[in-house]
């Protein structure tokens, strides 16, 4: 998938579902809550959007901006590599 969409408000603890597809290179378009309970580091390695025509937007911009998906999948990617393991989080 170019881009992973996770419009979460509830439940947003580890968030596993939004820490895989940033381990497999996914873009992923997330919320707010879903962003501040990955920390800091998270707002450079995800797209944070707020309601329908927020997600959307993001979504087109991301899907046209080629270069911007690749910034964002690395520091997606890097993120996870450097602050999560699978077996802790399990």
């Amino acid at each position: 998938a170019a881009v992973a969409v996770a419009p979460l408000h509830v439940g947003t603890g580890q968030s596993l579902k939004v820490l895989e597809a940033m381990a497999c290179g996914a873009v992923v378009v997330t919320t707010p809550a879903v962003a501040n309970a990955l920390g800091p580091a998270a707002h450079d390695a995800v797209e944070v959007a707020d309601g329908g025509a927020a997600f959307a937007a993001a979504i087109i911009r991301l899907l046209r901006d080629p270069a911007r998906r690749g910034e964002l999948s690395a520091a997606a990617r890097g993120l996870v590599e450097q602050g999560h393991d699978w077996r802790v989080a399990a």
